[in-house]
């Protein structure tokens, strides 16, 4: 019966001892992790240059379109295409995906409003504000690749 009693408190001793070092570990992990997430944060700044901000943040709600003026409908219809395919292409990049720039939003931005003044152009409707979204968001989604 001693035996027992002795394995039993032996036992606890090791689970106390166990629980212990848990909590002590809880400890170390909530303090550690804060300084970790911070570490992180900065790892993601690889060039450690801050992106320049010499354009405008935003396009406007609306402009004029140069495109809405063109009286030939393929070169409106070819000239989307092409900032379309761009837009996408850019889109998909690794390096675009990797910048600290706002590329990405840029060129996702692009990408979807080149798709819908093309779905507005097969139906054969020129719409100057769709045009005007796809012609300035692509304009953005090029300023962010020369920086």
């Amino acid at each position: 019966m001693s035996k027992i009693m002795r394995s039993t408190s032996l036992n606890l001793a090791r689970n106390e001892r166990a629980g212990e070092e848990m909590k002590a570990l809880s400890l170390v992990c909530a303090a550690v992790l804060p300084l970790l997430l911070c570490v992180a944060a900065q790892a993601a700044d690889l060039s450690g240059i801050p992106p320049s901000r010499s354009a405008p943040a935003v396009c406007q709600a609306w402009g004029h379109s140069s495109l809405a003026r063109e009286q030939n409908f393929s070169i409106i219809k070819d000239e989307i295409q092409a900032r379309y395919a761009e837009a996408t292409k850019v889109s998909a990049q690794l390096a675009t995906e990797a910048s600290r720039s706002e590329r990405i939003t840029w060129a996702y931005a692009s990408r979807t409003a080149c798709g819908i003044a093309l779905g507005m152009l097969s139906y054969r409707e020129v719409d100057s504000d769709r045009l005007w979204n796809c012609e300035c968001y692509h304009a953005r989604m090029r300023a962010t690749m020369v920086r």
